[in-house]
C-alpha cells in the first residue's frame, strides 16, 4: 500500500449546480486543480480526476460524474482502481450548519443528513475517511439549497485565498485525534485559503 491520497469534491454535474454554495466541494478541487496546473479527464470510474503531488504526495482529486445522492459508486469504484484504503480518502463537502466560510476537518462520524455523505459511507462500509466541511448557512425560507444563491470561484468573493469570509474552528478534543494529513487540505492549508496556525488551533 503506497500513500496516495483521493480527494473526493462532492457536487452536483450541469450548469444549473455549477456555481452554488451547495457545490462547493467541487469548486475545491477544481481550485486546487487549477494550483497544480492539472486538467480533469475523464475517467472510466464515473468520475472527472487529476492525478497530481501535493507536498511530495501524490494525490488524485476526484469529482463523480453522479449526483450528489448517489456518489458513493463513484467513489468506491475510483478508490478501487487506485488501490486506495478508506483511511487515505478526504470528502469535500458543503456544510448548511457552518455559518458560510467556515471550515472543520474531522475523520469519521456522521453524515450530518448530508445526502452525499451518506451515500458514500453506504458504498465504502465505513465512516473512517477524512471530511472537510465548508459552511455555506443555511438557505432563507425554504429554498432548496441545491440552488442556494450562486457564489463566485473560490478565488473570489467566496472561499477565496486570505478571504476574509474564511475561517477555520479549532477542533474539539474528540476530533482531534487521528486528524487527516491530507497534502494541499492541512498540511498546505493556503491552498483553501486558511493558515496553518488556524488549522492546528496555534
Amino acid at each position: 500500500m503506497d500513500d496516495r491520497q483521493l480527494v473526493v469534491g462532492l457536487g452536483n454535474p450541469g450548469a444549473r449546480y455549477a456555481a452554488t454554495r451547495h457545490n462547493a466541494g467541487f469548486l475545491v478541487v477544481e481550485l486546487l486543480a487549477e494550483r497544480v496546473g492539472g486538467r480533469f479527464k475523464a475517467h472510466k470510474g464515473r468520475c472527472d480526476v487529476v492525478e497530481t503531488r501535493i507536498a511530495g504526495t501524490p494525490v488524485v482529486l476526484v469529482k463523480p460524474k453522479s449526483y450528489m445522492n448517489e456518489s458513493g459508486g463513484p467513489i468506491v469504484s475510483i478508490s478501487r482502481f487506485y488501490k486506495v484504503p478508506v483511511e487515505q480518502i478526504t470528502i469535500v463537502h458543503d456544510d448548511l450548519d457552518l455559518p458560510f466560510g467556515t471550515l472543520r476537518i474531522k475523520r469519521g462520524g456522521g453524515d450530518g443528513g448530508h445526502n452525499g455523505l451518506r451515500s458514500a459511507t453506504s458504498a465504502l462500509g465505513s465512516k473512517d475517511y477524512a471530511r472537510v466541511r465548508l459552511g455555506i448557512g443555511r438557505p432563507p425560507g425554504r429554498q432548496d439549497p441545491a440552488d442556494y444563491e450562486p457564489v463566485q470561484r473560490l478565488s473570489g468573493r467566496g472561499f477565496g485565498r486570505r478571504s476574509r469570509h474564511m475561517r477555520c474552528e479549532r477542533p474539539k478534543p474528540s476530533e482531534a485525534e487521528g486528524q487527516p494529513g491530507v497534502p494541499g487540505l492541512v498540511v498546505e492549508q493556503p491552498a483553501l485559503g486558511v493558515q496553518p496556525a488556524a488549522v492546528a488551533g496555534e
